[in-house]
């Protein structure tokens, strides 16, 4: 019963304090004792600036970056920083705000420099039965297509089967409508479950980062959006999943992939194009496909294995090891003081009810 109770309290938690992405934290001494520890780094791996820059954003003059969502006080779940049209002004923003679900206006997701050519991500309208209309969105559409140096339509993409995007009309949102969105196209890539990943990356990789998904060893996946992470000040308190990836750079390095090779799917085929991930699903049947790094280890026990940059000294993988023995002793003590308060405290309820 108290094996059962204890599996219940951690694989079920009442707070999320209690995942063990807080635990696998090293600790604060350690830290100090070994600035070098890897685990100190890779939270700021990706910088926003740095990433706009390096696509181009800015160079043409068409793009520019928003404040309006500055301490994410009008959408929780994007960044504090949009990059949107240059000809398009925060009130106009703040507006379109409305009409879209959660608030989730086009942004820009990416950039091709080479023909101004964007790729924004948004959420669906509120269209409704009615059929409503907002000015404001309309235009924020225009002035991404009008930042573009192509001149054909802009192709607005529904990842939702058309069904289903005309069916939430009934809870008030919908679709865009090529009527009001002029020189827009719209295409539905009929994908039940649009969580989808493109085949770029080393599959070892993606089932390090698949297993690290649920199994809430690092910080990087906790939580729905940034500005959570950031209350939670997950930064100071876990581990980053990236840190350990860095650790196994040439085990996870796709060396078949061309930087410059682009694939263009027709949308209508992709579906064809869906089988089973066997890597993923089919590992622990006899022989693995994929020999992934082993991820399910704790944070330093690997530690040969890593390239000569990232590999720790023997004396600090020694006193990691003596400090978190020290620390499982000492949980393991903690929990016999409190089974035996527990007993003590029956042994006096017995009595109190004997005397009575």
């Amino acid at each position: 019963l108290q094996i059962y109770s204890v599996l219940m309290t951690y694989v079920f938690p009442d707070k999320i304090e209690f995942l063990f992405a807080f635990y696998h934290r090293l600790s604060e001494n350690l830290l100090e004792e070994e600035p070098l520890l890897p685990c100190v780094l890779d939270w700021d791996v990706y910088n926003d600036q740095a990433e706009w820059e390096r696509q181009g954003v800015f160079d043409n003059g068409k793009w520019r970056v928003s404040d309006c969502n500055d301490n994410f006080c009008t959408i929780e779940t994007y960044s504090e920083r949009l990059v949107v049209p240059t000809s398009i002004s925060d009130e106009v923003l703040l507006e379109a705000m409305n009409f879209r679900s959660l608030g989730r206006i086009p942004a820009l997701s990416w950039f091709n420099k080479a023909n101004g050519a964007a790729l924004c991500r948004s959420s669906q309208p509120k269209v409704g039965m009615s059929k409503a209309t907002s000015p404001a969105d309309e235009s924020l559409v225009a002035g991404i297509a009008s930042s573009s140096l192509l001149q054909d339509q802009l192709h607005i993409i529904d990842c939702r089967p058309m069904t289903n995007a005309l069916a939430n009309r009934a809870k008030g949102y919908g679709v865009e409508s090529s009527v009001n969105y002029k020189n827009c196209t719209v295409s539905f890539m009929d994908i039940p479950n649009i969580h989808s990943m493109r085949d770029r990356f080393n599959e070892g990789l993606l089932l390090l980062l698949a297993d690290a998904l649920h199994s809430c060893r690092f910080g990087t996946f906790l939580f729905d959006c940034k500005k959570h992470r950031l209350e939670a000040n997950l930064e100071n308190r876990t581990a980053s999943v990236w840190t350990w990836v860095n650790g196994f750079r040439p085990q996870l390095t796709e060396h078949t992939y061309e930087p410059k090779q682009v694939l263009n799917p027709p949308l209508m085929g992709l579906l064809k194009r869906v089988m089973l991930w066997d890597a993923m699903f089919m590992r622990w049947s006899g022989q693995p496909l994929v020999q992934e790094p082993p991820a399910v280890t704790n944070f330093f026990a690997d530690n040969s294995q890593r390239t000569p940059t990232w590999r720790m000294p023997q004396g600090t993988v020694i006193a990691l090891n003596t400090a978190l023995t020290l620390k499982y002793r000492e949980a393991q003590l903690i929990q016999e003081l409190e089974e035996r308060i527990a007993a003590l405290e029956e042994r006096v309820k017995g009595r109190r009810g004997s005397r009575h």
